[in-house]
């Protein structure tokens, strides 16, 4: 696991040295070297997002040029184009009766193949040849840096290295609920994004969710990278003025960092590290919303963890900081929230109508 990390560190190092305005979204800052720490492990994921990552491109490409699709829908059918090919070959896997470590990478980390499609296609058609082969060619080489460094470690025990998550060894049926759970979590949260513009941590939360069943820790390295992530930017970023591209960069190496101290320290290497670069995203987006946005987007996120903690728990078996009574009464209280949050955004959202009652107060 210690090989990931420091690919990670390295790869996270190595954009926010070289980051570009221009280069591409800062989303993608942190896909790239984070698909390449999990390769590490699971060597497979590398070939499976490039390949869904050129059907999603391809895709993009045809409705393009055949649709008036724009925006946040040619966002929509990449995800969903450059979803199939990771989602189909873990199904494919799980029938054979060999699922792959980390299911929930696969699940959720589904929609990053749609999102190097999408962030290439914003790219000038001049430069995207250039930008697809350089990334490509960086992101081989992490990998096979961190494969070579992995068989070179003294001692290192290949079964570790490869170790299952807490879900790890899931047949069917709990492939199929860990899926409907962590499926959900991440369309609630791009809905909330999207029709409220409030940020709830939509790939963040349903992989904590997961990963706290393991261990308390990861949520904990999470949380402290989230908040020095914050601190720093509130301190620096007035001062240096980095473009989004190097900031979610270099607060992503910091809060990888965090998580990485936090392995050391005993957490489940790879959920730390990943949880700790999440969380320095997060603390980026966050730091967008001020007022009322900012407490809706984390009452909301809260929510959507502690629904899917439970769930989880009670699917698996799993005893945890919320068990039984107390465990519905987190989700009741969840849902609550929820729905009070949710039901006053949609009264202040503008409709159509409102918009042009209001239009017509005014004279022309």
């Amino acid at each position: 696991m210690i090989v990931a990390v420091l690919i990670a560190l390295l790869g996270l190092g190595v954009v926010a040295a070289s980051a570009r305005p221009g280069d591409g979204r800062a989303e993608t800052a942190i896909a790239l070297p984070l698909v390449a720490a999990v390769s590490v492990i699971v060597p497979a994921i590398v070939l499976v997002a490039l390949a869904g990552a050129g059907l999603a491109f391809l895709a993009l490409a045809v409705v393009e040029r055949r649709t008036l699709l724009h925006g946040r829908r040619l966002r929509a059918v990449a995800a969903g184009a450059g979803a199939v090919v990771p989602l189909g070959t873990l199904a494919v896997a799980t029938a054979l009766g060999e699922p792959p470590a980390y299911p929930e990478l696969w699940l959720v980390g589904a929609v990053v193949p749609g999102v190097l499609a999408d962030d290439l296609r914003r790219q000038p058609a001049a430069e995207r040849n250039a930008l697809a082969v350089g990334g490509v060619t960086a992101l081989f080489a992490l990998v096979l840096s961190g494969l070579v460094l992995r068989g070179a470690v003294a001692g290192a025990d290949p079964g570790q290295l490869a170790a299952a998550s807490a879900v790890g060894g899931v047949g069917v049926g709990e492939l199929a609920v860990l899926a409907a759970v962590l499926v959900l979590a991440l369309v609630a949260g791009t809905l909330a994004r999207w029709r409220y513009a409030l940020h709830t941590g939509a790939l963040s939360v349903p992989l904590l969710a997961v990963w706290s069943l393991e261990s308390v820790a990861v949520p904990l390295a999470f949380l402290a990278a989230g908040l020095v992530s914050a601190l720093a930017i509130g301190l620096l970023q007035p001062r240096l003025r980095l473009s989004s591209r190097r900031l979610g960069a270099t607060v992503g190496l910091l809060g990888a960092t965090v998580g990485g101290v936090a392995a050391v320290l005993g957490a489940p290497a790879l959920p730390a590290v990943l949880a700790g670069a999440f969380g320095a995203e997060d603390a980026r987006l966050l730091g967008y919303q001020a007022g009322a946005d900012l407490l809706d987007g984390l009452a909301l996120g809260g929510a959507l963890y502690v629904i899917a903690v439970v769930v989880l728990g009670a699917t698996a078996g799993i005893g945890g900081p919320l068990p039984g009574i107390l465990g519905g009464l987190g989700v009741v209280v969840a849902l609550g929230t929820a729905g009070l949050v949710l039901a006053r955004r949609e009264r202040e959202r503008p409709s159509e109508v409102r918009l042009r009652a209001a239009e017509g107060r005014w004279p022309s």
